[in-house]
């Protein structure tokens, strides 16, 4: 069995500070609101996130809709000659 080490990706100086004032904000977050648990914290980043991909979700979907509706449309032409 051979052995591949994981290598995490190199991160940029964008993603090093973003990540600096998502902690400061955390951070102040939990200062003011003693009692937040870390689950929270990680609920809050996943509909955060999930938030920002939403509209680029809904145009795929969106796609497969008429997609699948125009097969549809011209499998029924299809079959409706026969």
């Amino acid at each position: 069995m051979s052995y591949v080490p994981f290598v995490p990706p190199p991160t940029s100086a964008r993603s090093r500070a973003l990540a600096k004032e998502i902690g400061k904000t955390i951070d102040s977050f939990q200062t003011d609101n003693p009692r937040m648990r870390d689950q929270e914290i990680n609920r809050a980043l996943q509909i955060a996130r999930a938030r920002q991909g939403a509209p680029q979700k809904v145009i795929i979907l969106i796609m497969l809709a008429l997609g699948f509706l125009v097969f549809a449309l011209v499998s029924g032409m299809i079959f409706a000659d026969k």
